[in-house]
């Protein structure tokens, strides 16, 4: 079925086993990450975060995040937000836990998948008007964990987008609400 966007899950690979006082987060420790994915620099011309920042999320116990589409300009350097990459941080993260990302279809009627939070998974998607996700099942048991990147680019195709410029966009899931 298309769906009208690419997501690839992957997994890096580096050193695990807990280290007192990182709370599971391997501070000091080398990590070796495999290249899943290439071209992202060239052929639609993107670029990574121009602001250069790395952003780690922390869901605590019970939180969510509802579902939604990015904004789609960068406020200050006027680039078109393109692609999310979320890498997850979570050790012994279990369907239990709940917490996962959801991806819903353009017209937001049902979530075409759920993708669980566990260490080292890799979500990318296209960012665009109408790709909807987020967390909206509550994490129980544990913290939900992720560092997330972002790629830019100067231009983007029309259909990618509602509004030339919007915010984050909000949606309710049909019949549940938030």
């Amino acid at each position: 079925q298309r769906l009208g966007r690419r997501v690839v899950t992957a997994a890096a690979t580096g050193q695990s086993g807990p280290r007192e006082g990182d709370r599971g987060l391997h501070r000091g420790q080398a990590v070796v990450v495999t290249n899943y994915a290439t071209g992202l620099s060239s052929p639609r011309g993107l670029a990574f975060g121009p602001d250069g920042h790395l952003y780690v999320a922390e869901a605590g116990i019970g939180g969510t995040l509802a579902v939604h589409a990015d904004f789609n300009r960068h406020p200050k350097l006027n680039l078109d937000r393109r692609v999310n990459v979320l890498l997850y941080l979570n050790q012994a993260w279990t369907e239990q836990n709940q917490g996962w990302l959801e991806l819903w279809d353009r017209d937001m009627n049902a979530c075409v998948t759920r993708i669980a939070p566990v260490f080292n998974r890799l979500a990318v998607f296209d960012t665009t008007s109408f790709t909807f996700h987020g967390q909206p099942e509550p994490c129980l048991g544990a913290i939900r964990r992720s560092a997330a990147f972002y790629y830019y680019s100067n231009g983007r195709p029309r259909e990618e987008i509602s509004d030339p410029d919007h915010s984050t966009l909000w949606r309710d899931r049909p019949g549940v609400g938030y």
